[in-house]
């Protein structure tokens, strides 16, 4: 038996993507196999008429089995663009919505220069991007805050 070509595992990848209800399979197993790979999905799709080496195939499916589970991709990723910015993420931390980058919007309407608070910070996103792309002075990112148990 031959092995499989980068091909034959996007087009099974897309389809138990697809059967788990995930929108463009297609994209997100391409998506997958790029990260595995190390590659732009551009040269993952250029290069599907290779064979896969078994050990990528395999890790590979991995992914594919976290993503059918229902696990969203930024977390089986590892990262997720957030304007400017590649976060990491993973469970300890909600991803970032996209709404979430109207706040950044406001704040740098209101102010590009000064202090900023990121209150009860998950991934560190609002932070970091007022840090990219304002000129604050002083930025502090609290991950948790404790309340008085009397409370």
């Amino acid at each position: 038996m031959s092995a499989a070509t980068v091909a034959d595992l996007l087009e099974a990848a897309a389809a138990r993507l697809g059967a788990a209800g995930v929108p463009k399979p297609r994209r997100e197993a391409n998506r997958l196999w790029a990260w595995q790979n190390r590659v732009n999905p551009g040269d993952s799709y250029l290069g599907r008429d290779r064979t896969a080496l078994a050990g990528r195939a395999r890790e590979f499916e991995l992914a594919i089995d976290r993503r059918v589970r229902g696990e969203p991709l930024a977390y089986v990723l590892g990262h997720t663009g957030f304007r400017r910015l590649e976060i990491r993420c993973d469970r300890r931390a909600l991803i970032p919505r996209p709404e979430t980058e109207g706040v950044v919007e406001l704040a740098l309407a209101r102010r590009r220069t000064g202090r900023a608070l990121d209150l009860g910070t998950g991934t560190g996103c609002l932070a970091l991007a007022l840090a990219d792309e304002g000129h604050f002075s002083f930025i502090v990112a609290v991950l948790r805050c404790c309340y008085n148990q009397y409370f």
